[in-house]
């Protein structure tokens, strides 16, 4: 199965595509706001849970010559 179908089927391609944004809510200056509602807290772990699913998914398929070129992008499957 290619990573682009595994990661449809488990619903982490919208992730990437930049579809399926961060809940977490932030102020004008980028701070996180609290107190965060229950239900927003949820789903801010849910995204924060697919978001590393995702990005595992990418780094595992990659050789390791171009994971040396995502050097300072890792931690972000949108921009990996």
């Amino acid at each position: 199965m290619s990573t682009k179908a595994m990661l449809k089927f488990y619903k982490l391609f919208d992730i990437l595509d930049g579809s399926k944004l961060d809940p977490t809510p932030y102020d004008n200056d980028g701070s996180v706001l609290f107190p965060i509602p229950t239900a927003v807290r949820e789903l801010v772990k849910k995204w924060k849970h697919d978001h590393e699913h995702a990005r595992e998914a990418i780094i595992h398929c990659l050789p390791d010559s171009e994971l040396l070129k995502l050097d300072g992008i890792q931690a972000d499957a949108t921009a990996i």
